[in-house]
């Protein structure tokens, strides 16, 4: 479990959070619980390559004030008894 506040470019900007079990070497989504809140629907391309129809943090609309922290859960489950590395991806466009 983890508590997030943002404020990022809608649908341009986002962070993902990511799952390593191979110290680092390769990197798979880890979502929320019930998914991430948006999506990179209008970045022509980012920084890193992510598909714009890839969900993400992102928001709030019209950047008015971040969004409040919030807390989030992701299953573990399918790394039980793995040494895993997580960590917290931001795309700009």
């Amino acid at each position: 479990s983890y508590q997030a506040g943002y404020n990022l470019e809608l649908e341009w900007d986002g962070v993902v959070v990511e799952i390593s079990v191979d110290g680092g070497q390769s990197w798979l989504d880890l979502p929320p619980d019930g998914g991430y809140p948006g999506t990179l629907a209008q970045t022509q391309g980012n920084a890193c390559l992510l598909d714009p129809a890839r969900e993400v943090f992102t928001g709030p609309v019209d950047n008015l004030a971040p969004e409040p922290m919030a807390p989030y859960t992701s299953s573990l489950d399918a790394y039980q008894g793995l040494t895993a590395i997580i960590r917290w991806m931001l795309t700009a466009s």
